[in-house]
């Protein structure tokens, strides 16, 4: 937002009101609203909601569609409004990521947007309890939401394959701490991605001991992928080649989305975790064994 005072115009972020000191990285939405680089990363980790009433994002004007998530600083209560800030700013998950990667291209600005499968994308949900996997389990194996997840999967193949990425299948990737990031997926992928190994047969009878190798997925091996046609969504849009960061977002976001709506169609409870840390408690949850179900 701009005000004037004392005769000077102030530039001030919508979001958390701060003024603009010539150093704090800002940029400019629509009709003089901003947006600081600080406020995109409380964004990109705090998407929200797809709105259940009309609103209009501050940054682009446009009304956020019901099918697309959003950002709200909180308001009222003890959270008190610098007088800069736009006590009803929006953010709409469209500009987040378009701001994302604006600000990372900028040679000026020392900060560089994570990866979808990264840290900076772990969703504030508590971790599973045990007695969830169970209920993922079983409803990975109906006939509805096994559809469900391939056919979003096969549409979300189609998607990056029209915009022509290139993989070197070095496998570095996996090898999540040499390369510097996480991947994270939810239970019910993993749930689903379980129930189609075939466990009793190599490569995979012993991933479970897999796990205790530090850093690396348990599903590698010699640097292949050995599931590499039913890999979680994270897995599938993640790409290290040089200029692919800005679609692999948006992608992202969107399809996470559906994910988020099949938990809500089949009443499944939905939590989002980090991918060998969530193996490990599903193989908790089943005693050791991760038993196929009859």
């Amino acid at each position: 937002m701009q005000r004037t005072e004392d005769g000077l115009i102030i530039i001030s972020c919508d979001f958390c009101g701060t003024d603009w000191d010539e150093v704090i990285p800002m940029m400019e939405g629509h009709h003089g609203s901003v947006l600081c680089l600080d406020c995109l990363k409380t964004a990109l980790d705090s998407l929200g909601e797809t709105p259940d009433k009309l609103i209009e994002c501050s940054m682009c004007l446009q009304p956020v569609p019901t099918t697309k998530r959003h950002y709200q600083p909180p308001r009222g209560g003890d959270v008190n409004l610098p007088v800069g800030g736009n006590p009803i700013a929006v953010i709409c998950e469209s500009c987040v990521s378009q701001a994302a990667g604006t600000f990372s291209k900028d040679p000026d600005v020392d900060w560089k947007r994570p990866s979808p499968a990264s840290r900076a994308y772990a969703r504030t949900n508590p971790s599973p309890s045990q007695d969830l996997w169970p209920a993922w389990r079983s409803a990975a194996t109906q006939p509805a939401i096994d559809a469900a997840i391939a056919d979003l999967y096969k549409r979300l193949d189609a998607d990056i394959a029209s915009r022509s990425p290139t993989c070197w299948v070095s496998g570095r990737c996996c090898n999540f701490d040499a390369f510097g990031h996480k991947l994270y997926v939810t239970g019910l992928e993993i749930a689903w991605m379980l129930a189609k190994v075939p466990r009793e047969e190599p490569p995979h009878a012993d991933w479970p001991a897999r796990l205790t190798v530090d850093g690396t997925c348990p599903f590698q091996v010699s640097r292949l992928c050995t599931v590499h046609t039913i890999r979680p969504l994270g897995c599938r849009i993640f790409f290290c080649q040089q200029g692919t960061e800005g679609w692999q977002q948006e992608l992202y976001e969107s399809y996470l989305t559906d994910l988020r709506r099949l938990h809500d169609e089949h009443a499944l409870e939905y939590r989002y975790m980090e991918w060998r840390g969530g193996l490990r408690d599903a193989v908790t949850a089943s005693d050791g064994g991760l038993e196929k179900e009859d």
